[in-house]
């Protein structure tokens, strides 16, 4: 619950005023104001001799986005304890759904905050299909979990966007690449941005958990970040963007992710996700990869059982009671 508390007095931090302000109007209004007498066109000696003052100039405008969204501020709605921060006035949103326990169960969340409020809000799904090669069903369960959320809530769950990570950018393929970043994460934060900016989104939604206060399992740990998370990195508004980035599960465990599946009655969404990393690799001798699946595919994927999210998965499971 200690963490619980300091999401919850970051969000106080930033408290919802009837602030007239729309980041997108504020924006367009701006730009078009900044860029007016710029012509690429023409002769670039001409426009670009004071190229690092029209960069300058640029970039105030989206400090200003950023001061008056502070100042806008956050409305939060309590769900069991914890704060989740969402504006009546964000007309869409998107949230990065894997098919994973975490980001279904924020996206349901952030539903039924709509749903219970009677926002004119729409929730959009980001999803990235990735390892394609030894875990091919990651997708099928993606598309699961997301059809599910839409039979839901049909008028509030929109349309999917989609990217593709190639494997050979993957963490576990080359590892990080710059300044401590993999090339995956690069092109998830990249493409974010790419498509909030295109698609006017107000805020992004990651649902990223902390690792389990549990030596068991996290010395086995190989694919995962364990650095201590930065608070102020947990909600945001971007100066080269103009939306939110919030994340509101990252000081949280999987034991209370999985435990509010029971609290909500919604057992059946929870066991259409899927947590296990384990790849084809564990079963070369069977010859389950891509090319199998894509030829016998109705067969249940069994869970590995050993790979740390498997690990986790069981471990939050036997705390919630959840059989």
């Amino acid at each position: 619950m200690n963490d619980l508390n300091k999401i919850n007095d970051l969000y106080n931090k930033f408290p919802y005023s009837n602030l007239e302000f729309d980041c997108f109007e504020f924006l367009e209004k701006n730009l078009k104001e900044h860029y007016k007498n710029i012509d690429p066109q023409k002769d670039k000696e001409n426009n670009y001799n004071d190229y690092e003052k029209m960069i300058e100039d640029r970039s105030s405008i989206f400090s200003k986005i950023q001061d008056n969204s502070y100042q806008k501020g956050l409305k939060t709605h309590n769900i069991n304890g914890l704060l989740i921060p969402f504006n009546p006035e964000w007309s869409r949103v998107a949230i990065n759904l894997s098919g994973g326990a975490d980001s279904a169960l924020l996206t349901y969340i952030l539903a039924t905050i709509i749903e219970s409020n009677n926002y004119n809000s729409i929730i959009d799904i980001i999803n990235y299909k990735r390892c394609w090669d030894n875990k091919p069903w990651q997708e099928d369960v993606a598309d699961n979990v997301y059809k599910w959320l839409k039979n839901r809530f049909p008028n509030i769950i929109g349309k999917k966007e989609s990217a593709y990570i190639p494997p050979e950018l993957e963490h576990g393929t080359i590892g990080d690449i710059i300044e401590g970043r993999s090339a995956d994460q690069i092109l998830v934060a990249s493409f974010n941005r790419y498509i909030a900016f295109k698609n006017k989104y107000y805020a992004c939604f990651n649902a990223t958990t902390k690792n389990p206060s549990s030596d068991d399992i996290t010395s086995g740990m190989t694919n995962r970040d364990n650095v201590p998370y930065h608070i102020k990195k947990l909600c945001f508004v971007r100066t080269d963007s103009a939306h939110w980035v919030i994340e509101p599960f990252t000081l949280v465990e999987k034991d209370w992710i999985i435990e509010q599946y029971k609290n909500l009655n919604i057992i059946e969404l929870f066991n259409t996700t899927r947590s296990c990393e384990g790849d084809a690799d564990d079963f070369k001798p069977l010859g389950m990869d891509h090319m199998w699946y894509s030829y016998v595919n109705d067969r249940n994927i069994e869970e590995c059982g050993k790979c740390f999210w498997c690990l986790e998965r069981n471990w939050a499971k036997e705390k919630a009671g959840i059989e």
